[in-house]
Parts: C-alpha cells; sequence; structure tokens
C-alpha cells in the first residue's frame, strides 16, 4: 500500500493538476464533426479526432508545448521549503497519438508522469500515466474507457462541470471539478480552479481531506495560460509562476 503522501499526489492530474467527458454532468462535450477549423484526424480513439499536433496544448486555460519552459512552485505551510517542477517535454506516440509528457517532481517525496494531447475540438486528454512506483497504466480513451480529460473543450469549461476516471467500463475511481473559474488562490484573481478526489478505499468521493481519499487542487491562469498554484492539502500547498531556477 502507497503512503498517504503519495495517495495524495496521485490525484494529480495532476494533473496537472490537477485531471471521462461523456460524463459530465449536463456536459456535451462529446465527439463533435470536424469544424473546419481542427487539424485532419491522424487518430481516433473513442470517437475523439487527434490531428498531427495534438502534442500542442492550445486550450484558453492551459496551453503548453515541449519547449515551454519548467514551472516551479515554491512550498509554503507544512510544504515550506519544498518545490514541486511541471515540465511538458516531448512523449512521442500513445496508440499512434502525438503526446506531451507531463511531468511532475517533489523532491523527496515522489515524481508522477502523465501523458497529454489535444483533440479537435480541445479536450485535453490522459492517455497514459504512472503513479510514483506504480506501473505505467493506459487511460481514457487509449484504455478503451471513458475520457478522461485534465480540461473539457472550451465551452465546456464552466463552474459546476464534473466528470471521472474509470478504472473499467464502470469503475469511477477519480473525480473531477471545475469549482470556479474565476477564483482567487494565493494573492491572484481571475484563476480556474480545479479540483480532483481519489477514491483510495471505494467507499466515494469525500468532499474534503478525510478517510484515505486525497484530494488535489489545481489553479490554472487563462492570463497566462498556465498553471499558477498547486494545493495538496488544508493546511499546506505550492504556489509559484514559472520559469523560476529549482
Amino acid at each position: 500500500m502507497s503512503c498517504p503522501a503519495h495517495r495524495s499526489w496521485t490525484s494529480l492530474a495532476c494533473m496537472l493538476a490537477v485531471l471521462a467527458i461523456a460524463v459530465l454532468t449536463g456536459c456535451g462535450g462529446g465527439p463533435a464533426p470536424n469544424d473546419g477549423t481542427a487539424d485532419v484526424a491522424t487518430a481516433t480513439l473513442g470517437g475523439y479526432s487527434f490531428g498531427p499536433t495534438s502534442n500542442v496544448l492550445t486550450h484558453p486555460s492551459f496551453s503548453a508545448t515541449a519547449t515551454t519552459p519548467k514551472w516551479v512552485g515554491k512550498g509554503f505551510g507544512e510544504f515550506s521549503g519544498k518545490q514541486t517542477t511541471v515540465s511538458t517535454p516531448d512523449g512521442g506516440l500513445v496508440k499512434g497519438v502525438k503526446t506531451l509528457k507531463m511531468t511532475v517532481s517533489i523532491p523527496g517525496i515522489s515524481t508522477m508522469y502523465f501523458w497529454l494531447a489535444q483533440d479537435s475540438q480541445k479536450n485535453i486528454h490522459y492517455l497514459k500515466a504512472k503513479d510514483g512506483p506504480d506501473p505505467v497504466r493506459l487511460t481514457g480513451v487509449a484504455a478503451g474507457l471513458k475520457p478522461w480529460f485534465l480540461l473539457p473543450r472550451p465551452a465546456d469549461t464552466t463552474d459546476g462541470r464534473t466528470w471521472y476516471e474509470y478504472a473499467s467500463a464502470r469503475q469511477k475511481i477519480r473525480q473531477n471539478k471545475i469549482c470556479s473559474t474565476s477564483a482567487t488562490y494565493r494573492g491572484k484573481g481571475g484563476l480556474v480552479w480545479l479540483r480532483d478526489i481519489r477514491d483510495n478505499d471505494g467507499d466515494g468521493f469525500e468532499p474534503a481531506w478525510t478517510g484515505d481519499d486525497g484530494r488535489h487542487d489545481l489553479y490554472l491562469d487563462p492570463t497566462g495560460h498556465g498553471l499558477w498554484g498547486i494545493a495538496l492539502s488544508a493546511t499546506g500547498g505550492y504556489v509559484g509562476k514559472a520559469p523560476t531556477a529549482p
């Protein structure tokens, strides 16, 4: 069994993080016809089309390429003195789809990897993941399951949107929610606040840090098109702006 700190960080989706669109509450985020402005599909997974630039993320709330500078988060609270770094190098092909390999490193605690790709509707998918010492696993449409997103397409990036990561056709293991598109965190406003809760004990998704579940909050800066902050617990977390040298 992994330690509580590791279980908390596996909730990232991190994802950045952190972070299934078919089960979005009231959300029409499923596959849609190509509108003529998206890439010509080079691969289709689960009905979602991915073009030749699927590894170039252009979502209004989160953009990244293989050359995006490393993000460094500065620890505070119970994480004072620790840093988190997030980078997005090229991730190669996953099921024929070009990806970025989002690497989240917390020195002395854990390093996690998430392979991201953007489809023709600008949904950002998690296609593969590795949580700390756990083995690499395919996720979402790459695993033949309902899609698991870091972010749904821009039209669906609205307050209250909820979706899930699935371990099988019926088993939900992670709940994702857009808590606000105008949040304030560590002195900065206008942020997109994502929350994910991983059901580590099989009893559902507890809204607070209780039981064995891992909860994780990501704050994205639409004006900077990237990560602003990460919160891991009620009394601590990380905040920072890239590029800052570790």
